[in-house]
């Protein structure tokens, strides 16, 4: 992993993008890359950045130059990998960056972890625990809103596609 003294001497931020300083590690590199903006967006929605001959993701950069450490992971508060604000971004475990993730592209109920059993009542799981069975979706939906309040979970988890 990149050395974050190295990062802040090469890289500033602003408004959750990343620029090249105006002076660089060669005359050749100050003439190609001063000021401009640091990186590029993937297919994926996320920016990546190359830095002496790492591929590292940007929202992980700022992170370290704001707060001096490499975190485990760090969520996109928002869910929008193209938002890397530094109050959008958090340090978090893989277990929490999870409870922020989008609804799965399969689940036709609109809610993550609600599916309609073949008898008719309506199941729910979060975290792979068996929370409950309901008989309508309603109470289902309720008492999803119930376990993500009292776990930990961000109001968006699962909701966005």
């Amino acid at each position: 992993m990149a050395v974050i003294s190295e990062l802040k001497k090469y890289l500033k931020y602003q408004d959750g993008r990343l620029f090249w300083k105006d002076k660089l590690y060669s005359k050749a590199a100050t003439t190609r890359y001063a000021g401009k903006m640091a990186g590029d967006k993937k297919k994926n929605g996320y920016w990546y950045i190359g830095f002496f001959g790492e591929r590292l993701l940007q929202h992980r950069v700022i992170f370290a130059i704001h707060h001096g450490y490499w975190p485990e992971e760090v969520d996109h508060i928002d869910g929008n990998p193209d938002n890397n604000k530094i109050q959008n971004l958090r340090s978090v475990n893989s277990a929490i960056n999870g409870r922020n993730a989008k609804r799965r592209i399969d689940n036709n109920t609109g809610y993550s972890g609600i599916s309609r059993l073949p008898y008719g009542s309506w199941r729910l799981r979060m975290d792979a625990t068996h929370v409950g069975c309901y008989k309508t979706k309603q109470e289902a939906i309720h008492a999803r809103s119930e376990y993500l309040s009292k776990n930990g979970y961000t109001e968006d988890h699962g909701v966005r596609h």
